[in-house]
């Protein structure tokens, strides 16, 4: 993996970012026009917001109001007392994708879970919401997060039987090694569905993938520890070729 294929996987990012109007820059001006008020009228105003989009009736295809109230100083963080649950867990529920996106725009925290420690990457991948999940990746969440049962997002897919999320993280490099407190992997976990488990091994095969679905930290890691290894494997193999040269020496003498 060179400085140049990191570089084009990283704009891809981006790229694909822009469709959203999530780059770094849309968002640092869009977070700039939010208002700065008291913790306690952010907080009101936050669940307010909840409220809002919590409603039966709600249309994520009219999002004004949502707008307003973010950019009035709405706490994007506000909790649900009973379950924690968060804006961003709401609509990546329930598939509000375009009040997922003014929210991710204005700097909601995408890692923030509910008192059960449930991530939005979570409940977007057992909701089979593609969509929001891609966006998830591309923003960097953390995918290998676990709730308080120890499953991931990864887990999460595989046991609510949705394919084209399971293949989104395993792209993204999710790590299929995890164990949840039932001590099962991704692999271990019942499902009705058939999956392939099938890892990269390669980084030829890193770039083959689709490389909106990538994620450039998840690269840089795996070049890090192949680094790391070879690193490690040098002076084993002097001491090895220098033990040799002396029994050899012994030997002769």
């Amino acid at each position: 993996m060179n400085n140049a294929s990191i570089l084009e996987i990283e704009k891809a990012r981006m790229t694909f970012l822009e469709k959203y109007g999530l780059s770094d820059l849309e968002r640092e001006a869009y977070q700039q026009k939010r208002k700065v008020v008291e913790p306690e009228e952010a907080d009101k105003i936050g669940k307010q917001l909840y409220d809002y989009i919590s409603k039966k009736t709600y249309s994520d295809s009219a999002t004004e109001e949502v707008d307003k109230l973010i950019l009035e100083g709405a706490n994007l963080e506000y909790q649900t007392p009973k379950k924690g649950d968060t804006l961003l867990l709401l609509c990546s529920r329930r598939g509000y994708i375009n009040s997922f996106v003014l929210l991710a725009r204005a700097g909601a925290d995408i890692n923030h879970g509910s008192l059960y420690k449930t991530t939005p990457t979570m409940t977007s991948a057992r909701h089979g919401n593609r969509e929001m999940l891609e966006i998830l990746v591309a923003l960097k969440a953390d995918i290998n997060a676990q709730c308080l049962d120890g499953d991931t997002a990864l887990m999460s897919a595989k046991r609510h039987d949705q394919k084209e999320c399971f293949e989104i993280l395993k792209r993204a490099n999710a790590n299929f090694g995890i164990r949840n407190l039932q001590n099962q992997t991704v692999m271990e976990i019942p499902s009705q569905e058939s999956f392939d488990f099938t890892e990269f091994k390669s980084f030829e095969e890193f770039l083959d993938r689709e490389t909106t679905e990538e994620s450039v930290d998840e690269l840089l890691r795996e070049a890090t520890e192949k680094m790391q290894e070879i690193t490690t494997a040098i002076p084993e193999a002097k001491t090895l070729v220098k033990n040799n040269q002396s029994n050899t020496f012994k030997r002769i003498r």
